[in-house]
């Protein structure tokens, strides 16, 4: 069994990480270097505060859950 192998879809997350992390460096010097204002700008994510706020009321129920279990063993 050889270990010496290239995980592609790892290899793939992680130069897509790096291109996300390029692109936000670059925006970041554009906005400093041309001294853009960026606070009046609204800025759209692709989900809305509720759901946002929602979700992690979930994740917490979730953690509360498991951790409660936890500790019972």
């Amino acid at each position: 069994m050889n270990s010496d192998y290239i995980d592609v879809t790892d290899q793939n997350k992680k130069y897509e990480f790096f291109i996300v992390l390029l692109r936000l460096m670059i925006a970041y010097f554009m906005v400093h270097y041309r001294k853009i204002k960026i606070d009046d700008l609204k800025l759209l994510f692709a989900e809305s505060s509720d759901k946002i706020d929602t979700d992690f009321i979930i994740r917490k129920r979730i953690h509360e859950f498991f951790d409660r279990v936890n500790k019972q063993f």
